[in-house]
């Protein structure tokens, strides 16, 4: 079973910043539906995804 991991991308323009949940392959499973100013708020906001990502899956 391939790990997944999280990336965090910055916007040049925007400045905002972004996650991407990313498969071993290089896929890309899920992402951030919004930007964030504060790298902060995005690192919280992924691993909220993450943690309901794995009860999601323990609840198959």
């Amino acid at each position: 079973m391939s790990k997944c991991k999280f990336i965090l991308v910055q916007n040049f323009f925007t400045r905002q910043w972004r996650w991407k949940l990313v498969a071993g392959n290089g896929r890309t499973l899920d992402a951030s539906s919004e930007g964030f100013f504060n790298k902060k708020n995005c690192i919280e906001n992924a691993k909220k995804t993450g943690e309901a990502l794995v009860e999601l899956t323990r609840n198959l």
